[in-house]
């Protein structure tokens, strides 16, 4: 009864057991087909409803959330990472991150840790087992949920980033695989080999004004969240703490070399986040629809 694997046997029969009994919570098991609907029972839907409430009391106290992201395989799987812990007087790591079910609102599916805040964090686009996520001690972390809750890699902290990263975003690589863009507040930007080649990235840029006067090339750039145009992963928009946008490019090409080209003051308050609308087929993503 105490073993190593009875005990792992029953604590996912429970957790199979739980997930079946929330699957009734928006459906009435009680409700009558061959009813006749009443005026009185037509009520108007709400467009918005109020949905349950994801925290767990021992590790989310006092904690802010930095960012939420939905598996790619799982529909009902998604993510959530916490800042540092408040309470000085606390030994648990500031790194948290807590993969939820939308089945189970009462715990976390996956508790993982780290020993720097997550400031950001994301499934990979195909590896569902595995979490990526940003810090602020500057390194890049990984998980395996299939392995454990403790980073199974992460970049060294004398490779990369220096300052914090509040955005990244794996995008397509040769072969199939996918590489991870990080980018922290100091405008530096790391391009790393996948999550199994961490050691130092395949790619570093700092992001300057490219053939800009001297005065705008002394800026100090601040980079809080990118996006992508569309799909061309060698230009991205940045925004700032500043609110400002800033349009840049990664790789060097023949009408552009890598760097700043333009940058416009759009808000008078920080941007933490870019985005641009969905893809369409046949229609060109445009700098309008950011």
């Amino acid at each position: 009864m105490r073993t190593d694997k009875f005990l792992n046997f029953f604590k996912k029969s429970c957790t199979v057991i739980e997930r079946a009994l929330t699957q009734n919570d928006d459906f009435d098991i009680t409700i009558n087909y061959s009813k006749k609907e009443e005026k009185a029972d037509q009520k108007e839907e709400a467009w918005i409803k109020p949905g349950p409430t994801f925290t767990d009391g021992l590790r989310t106290n006092m904690r802010t959330v930095t960012s939420i992201a939905w598996s790619p395989k799982h529909k009902d799987l998604f993510l959530a990472s916490y800042a540092e812990q408040q309470n000085i007087m606390s030994m648990d790591p500031d790194g948290l991150v807590l993969v939820w079910s939308t089945h189970t609102p009462s715990r976390p599916e996956y508790t993982l840790t780290c020993q720097s805040a997550v400031l950001v964090a994301q499934f990979h686009p195909v590896k569902p087992n595995i979490v990526i996520a940003g810090t602020k001690s500057g390194q890049v972390i990984v998980w395996d949920l299939s392995v454990k809750s403790t980073p199974v890699n992460r970049t060294s902290l004398s490779q990369g980033h220096t300052h914090p990263v509040y955005a990244m975003s794996s995008v397509p690589a040769v072969n199939k695989a996918y590489s991870i863009l990080s980018v922290s507040t100091d405008g530096h930007v790391c391009i790393w080999q996948d999550t199994d080649h961490l050691e130092e990235p395949s790619m570093e840029l700092d992001l300057t004004f490219v053939g800009r006067k001297n005065d705008v090339k002394d800026r100090d750039i601040t980079t809080t969240c990118f996006g992508f145009v569309g799909r061309d992963f060698n230009s991205l928009i940045l925004g700032s703490d500043e609110g400002v946008l800033y349009n840049a490019r990664i790789y060097d090409g023949p009408n552009a070399a890598p760097g700043i080209h333009s940058y416009v003051s759009a808000h008078v308050a920080p941007i933490s986040n870019v985005c641009f609308r969905p893809p369409i087929k046949g229609l060109p993503t445009l700098m309008s629809e950011l």
